[in-house]
């Protein structure tokens, strides 16, 4: 969806980083994670879902970004 994207954009304006979070979050509610936002329609895509959350502020960005090697040195 347009609109979560632009919103999405907003939070996190690197497209890179952008793209890499929301298909984490979208890979895991994929895998039965709870929506932190109530779907539009049944049936809405994960990615939508998820670009939902992060423009809702939702998504921990660095949690997220941040692979569990990285977290330990980040905690260094």
């Amino acid at each position: 969806n347009d609109h979560y994207l632009a919103q999405a954009l907003s939070r996190v304006p690197d497209k890179r980083k952008l793209i890499i979070l929301a298909s984490k979050r979208a890979k895991q509610l994929a895998f039965k994670a709870n929506p932190m936002v109530k779907p539009d329609h049944e049936g809405q895509n994960h990615l939508d879902v998820a670009l939902h959350e992060i423009a809702e502020g939702f998504v921990d960005t660095e949690a997220v970004l941040l692979d569990p090697k990285e977290k330990e040195q980040a905690k260094e």
